[in-house]
């Protein structure tokens, strides 16, 4: 909630809406320029950073590490997502105990919708079961805000795990012939890649009036109804479905939200995939063999 805006701000904000007019002249499925750069920290596995309109500014990054795998699931690896929102977000406020709060729920919602959805294939991380797996940590430092923070995340996380590296290991048998111990590969001509395929975008459905938003502004949240996120992957499949603000919605509202996010997302994932390609570089005996220049993309 943005409390800097007055009443006869938000009438005129919510009068424009649902005269088919906003702030910054977009339509209502509009998303405001978006830049994207991959590959941006070297010392990790993944990175990214995203940036969308003027007001938001993010970085991801993702780092590999072997561990032992959890007692419960010994054939699978593991999946950790951690988020960090800076104080000078005007938009939390400077309240210490607010930001933890919101930082703790939103990093918990990202790794719940990974998993439960099938999205990160864990099983994939595994080396030796029960002994050595994966851990996949994925880092979020929300810099500026001024959009809903989920479908920036999102956005930002599958750019970083598309491109991150996973180095190749080499398994040592045993006595009994059985795998019990590896060496981690140097060479990262032979690094192999993590499967995004079924990674969704989050895409958040704001309802002001009787008017639907998709990137809505700060202040058009603070005007809005109602918010349904959903999570779409490349197939238009959708995986999740998240209410973010209190009350009932509507089924009609859900099948709206649910449309508009999949046309979304297919607008979304070619040009993410395009990035990629874009940015595919040569590396020998662990070290880039010519730095890469910033790899940017940019989306209407």
């Amino acid at each position: 909630m943005n409390a800097l805006l007055s009443t006869a701000e938000r009438a005129f904000i919510q009068t424009g809406v649902e005269s088919g007019l906003r702030q910054d002249g977009r339509a209502e499925s509009d998303f405001r320029t978006l830049i994207i750069e991959n590959s941006v920290l070297p010392q990790v596995n993944g990175s990214s950073r995203v940036r969308l309109g003027l007001g938001t500014e993010l970085l991801c990054s993702v780092k590999l590490e072997i561990t032992e795998p959890e007692e419960d699931a010994p054939d699978r690896g593991i999946l950790e997502v951690g988020m960090e929102i800076s104080p000078s977000c005007a938009r939390y406020g400077d309240d210490p105990k607010k930001l933890g709060n919101v930082t703790a729920e939103l990093s918990e919602f990202l790794r719940s919708m990974y998993i439960e959805s099938a999205s990160v294939d864990l099983e994939a991380l595994c080396i030796i079961p029960g002994k050595f797996c994966w851990t996949l940590f994925v880092d979020v430092v929300v810099m500026q805000v001024d959009c809903n923070i989920l479908d920036a995340c999102s956005i930002a996380m599958y750019v970083a795990l598309d491109c991150t590296r996973v180095p190749a290991l080499k398994l040592i048998p045993g006595e009994r012939g059985e795998m019990e111990d590896f060496e981690v590969t140097g060479d990262l001509t032979r690094a192999g890649e993590l499967s995004v395929v079924a990674l969704p975008l989050l895409i958040t459905v704001h309802g002001v009036g009787a008017r639907r938003l998709l990137d809505a502004d700060a202040d058009e949240i603070s005007c809005a109804s109602g918010a349904m996120s959903v999570a779409v992957d490349s197939a238009g499949t959708c995986r999740a479905l998240h209410k973010q603000q209190v009350g009932t919605v509507a089924l009609a509202d859900i099948r709206t939200a649910v449309a508009m996010a999949s046309i979304a997302a297919a607008a979304l994932f070619p040009v993410l995939s395009n990035l990629k390609r874009e940015s595919a570089r040569v590396a020998r005996d662990g070290v880039y063999e010519e730095m890469p220049p910033i790899r940017q993309g940019f989306l209407f």
